[in-house]
């Protein structure tokens, strides 16, 4: 039996633009390395030990992953990568699904609450 507030939760994003086009975010978005408004998202988790987890193997693997909350949501996410330009943030998400890692395209990383 499967408990399902440990089950891994998709959130909202966007798969690769051959598939369905990005929207755009209604935040401003700051300079790359800052709060840009694009991400990688790798999980959305109601147990936050899964997103450690997760982000420690992503981080093993060369990712820089952390984690995260945003409004409106309790879920745990594990996010890589914030970005301004969303051809760099593609990239990233294809280097990560290389890696194996089933990914989602995000536009809300401006609003994100760190999670230590």
């Amino acid at each position: 039996m499967t408990d399902p507030e440990s089950q891994a939760v998709e959130a909202p994003g966007t798969p690769l633009p051959d598939e369905t086009p990005v929207e755009a975010s209604d935040e401003p978005q700051a300079e790359m390395g800052g709060s840009g408004g694009y991400a990688v998202q790798l999980g959305a988790f109601s147990d936050a030990r899964r997103a450690r987890r997760l982000a420690d193997r992503a981080a093993a693997e060369g990712l820089d992953a952390r984690l995260v909350r945003v409004p409106a949501s309790e879920l745990v996410r594990v996010r890589v990568g914030r970005f301004e330009d969303q051809d760099e943030a593609l990239e990233l998400m294809r280097k990560a699904r290389a890696k194996g890692y089933e990914v989602v395209l995000v536009t809300d990383a401006a609003q994100e609450d760190p999670i230590s």
